[in-house]
């Protein structure tokens, strides 16, 4: 019996399962007219050979198939036969006879075991076990080592690369091998996609302002350039676009700092050919004084993509300043409008069957800017909501405007600190000319959206404004109570920024804090506050020297972003005096916080001493406030601390308790109180 037989009988079982039939069954017969030129030119025995873990028996045995014993010489001289999906590849490609015969070799040893105890064989060493340049010339000629140039389409496309052992071996005995994603491609295998790369599935829609690419015919001039802010409808238009032109969407999250952001291009690029998709990218761009050289070699590498490719710029970013504007289209995508997100929040209610009041969606619209995809998602958050059982949460309603919060202020929630939104106006104590401002700022915050963006109406006329508020007066009197309270009202978060965050002493680093803030903020939708304003946005300096002239340099800069903002922002102080009065100028509304009257005072006091609060019937508020002139922040910390003292003595509140804490306040505050007053007050003092 021969022993090679059962051999062969594999051979042939496993050339019938596996792709590439025809290729290989050509690929064989140069493979053994090789072996058999070796073998002539060379006298090579079985003896020499020894030392590898191939025999010649098995190399024969694995050359020896029934397609190899039809007409040999005649199949040995025809050119390599095309099949299906290699073929389909080709001609993407536009391949010449030679390149596919390259392709079918470096295919053979990815999807059929057999050849690589061959390529080491054929290659004289056991350690090469992919085929060589060498092994390429003896098949093909020589046209072959040109086609596995670094320029040619081949490598730069990614069919091909280079096996990368080390640099000392010769040029003939270097290695090559198929991509990865044409190997899975000719398995009939969906592609293993690179690192932050998933597929987006296309939709039926509109667009927008991607329709003109929507002809199958249009030539694409790489890369287009999406440039907006945030979630403004890109993603969404290019799945619309991928489902015009019934292709697939590629959407890759890539660091053009990275050293192998060259290569995961390519490896993009290649996956896109050859599965007929749409490459959109969503880069991140490098800091530092190697910022520039970065983005411009990839600026040019993007510019060599073969497939559609979109990536999302900034305006003003460095790939759109280093982008040829000549040669390199650009679609600019605007910020939905409220009556835009008005519909899309309606068509996100509708789908989750939520039951809310019919203003809710114009509501919601006018509130948070957020786009079309956070809004699908701040929807599905909403019934995750709705069934955890939150006691704050027992609406559909309250679960929309909580998911919207949640979703809206991820990335400002990293940069300042969020103050919960839990008094309203009703639970503001302060003079009616004061209440009278702040509902003024209410209304304004509530109307912002619909007065920018619909009527098109700002300040000083340009396109964008933001609304700035100065609240001033002294420390305790409610400031930072009021603007929760702002934030409640309209629905917002209120985030307080930590200027110690902010400002820093190398030059540049505030106004960049500053921006990263700013940029959050708008797209949170929320309201900020600066608290002791006047240590940033304080008056400018006379120049002395370069420090003081940087630091008005400085202070300029941020008087100006903070007046561009568009957005609500409220500026505490307690030293109005020390406002720059350039900036004072272009504040929308400022509202005073007078120290209050004894009127107030009472009623502040009433207001901390209310149930539960366990209090004796000795306690008149009224004598309180009329003795002590301390602020609302005053009067908490006295209430407190008499609690504190009431909790180890009998646990129930009393006057002597206040009188004490309340004079121990005033002095601490260097406040006046009247000793004349009650007789506990004359004990205490």
């Amino acid at each position: 019996m021969d022993p090679a037989a059962p051999s062969q009988r594999c051979a042939r079982n496993l050339m019938s399962e596996l792709p590439l039939i025809s290729e290989r069954a050509w690929l064989d017969l140069r493979l053994e007219r090789d072996l058999r030129a070796l073998r002539a030119a060379y006298e090579m025995s079985a003896e020499e050979f020894k030392g590898l873990w191939v025999s010649d028996d098995l190399v024969e045995a694995l050359l020896r198939t029934d397609a190899g014993r039809q007409s040999r010489d005649a199949a040995e001289l025809r050119p390599c036969p095309r099949s299906e999906p290699l073929a389909a590849a080709a001609d993407r490609f536009g391949l010449n006879e030679v390149e596919y015969a390259l392709l079918t070799v470096a295919l053979a040893a990815e999807v059929d075991g057999k050849y690589e105890p061959i390529f080491a064989y054929l290659n004289g060493a056991a350690s090469r076990r992919w085929p060589t340049l060498g092994l390429a010339r003896r098949l093909f000629g020589l046209e072959s080592v040109a086609s596995l140039s670094p320029n040619n389409r081949l490598m730069t496309t990614g069919l091909l690369s280079m096996v990368e052992v080390d640099g000392t071996r010769p040029e003939v005995a270097r290695e090559f091998r198929a991509g990865r994603a044409l190997t899975q491609f000719v398995q009939g295998l969906d592609p293993l996609l690179p690192a932050d790369t998933v597929w987006l599935s296309p939709v039926n829609g509109d667009p927008g302002p991607l329709k003109p690419f929507s002809e199958t015919a249009r030539h694409f001039a790489n890369p287009v350039l999406l440039t907006g802010q945030g979630d403004c409808g890109r993603i969404g238009a290019l799945r619309a676009l991928a489902g015009k032109r019934d292709r697939r969407l590629l959407h890759a999250r890539l660091a053009f700092a990275d050293s192998a952001a060259s290569n995961v291009l390519t490896e993009l690029d290649l996956i896109a050919r050859l599965s007929a998709a749409l490459v959109v990218i969503d880069g991140t761009e490098p800091q530092g004084p190697d910022a520039i050289a970065t983005m411009t070699r990839m600026a040019g590498r993007l510019a060599r993509m073969t497939s559609p490719t979109f990536v999302m710029a900034e305006p003003g970013s460095l790939l759109w300043q280093l982008s040829p504007h000549s040669r390199t289209a650009q679609v600019h995508f605007s910020e939905p409008r409220p009556r835009d997100r008005e519909r899309i929040w309606r068509r996100a209610i509708a789908n989750h069957v939520f039951e809310v009041e019919p203003d809710t969606p114009d509501q919601l619209a006018l509130r948070f800017r957020l786009g079309p995809d956070q809004i699908a998602e701040a929807a599905a958050a909403a019934g995750l909501l709705l069934r955890s059982d939150r006691p704050d949460i027992t609406t559909d309603r309250e679960a929309l405007f909580a998911a919207a919060r949640e979703i809206s202020g991820h990335e400002l929630a990293r940069l300042a600190r969020r103050i919960p939104s839990t008094h309203r106006l009703a639970d503001l104590v302060l003079p009616p000319v004061t209440l009278e401002r702040v509902k003024a700022v209410v209304n304004a915050v509530e109307h912002y959206d619909l007065v920018h963006s619909e009527w098109g109406l700002t300040a000083d006329g340009r396109a964008t404004g933001g609304l700035a508020t100065l609240f001033q007066g002294p420390s305790g009197t409610g400031k930072t109570m009021t603007a929760s309270a702002i934030a409640a009202e309209a629905g917002l978060d209120l985030y307080r920024i930590n200027l110690s965050s902010v400002v820093s002493k190398y030059i540049g680093e505030t106004e960049k804090n500053l921006e990263t803030i700013f940029c959050a903020a708008r797209r949170a939708s929320a309201v900020l506050m600066f608290d002791e304003a006047d240590a940033i946005f304080g008056k400018r300096a006379e120049v002395k020297d370069a420090h003081d002239r940087y630091a008005n340099i400085e202070t300029a800069y941020l008087l100006q972003r903070i007046e561009e903002h568009d957005g609500p922002v409220i500026l505490a102080t307690n030293l109005a005096k020390n406002i720059d009065q350039a900036f004072s100028r272009r504040l929308h509304y400022i509202v005073e916080f007078p120290r209050p009257d004894a009127d107030n005072r009472k009623r502040l006091w009433q207001r901390m001493l209310a149930p539960p609060v366990p209090v004796g019937d000795d306690v008149d508020c009224a004598v309180l406030a009329r003795d002590f002139e301390l602020t609302g922040g005053d009067i908490r910390k006295a209430v407190l601390e008499a609690a504190y003292m009431s909790a180890g003595d009998g646990g129930v509140v009393s006057m002597r308790h206040l009188t004490a804490s309340a004079v121990r306040e005033a002095r601490r505050q260097g406040r006046l109180f009247s000793a004349e007053g009650s007789h506990a007050i004359q004990e205490v003092a």
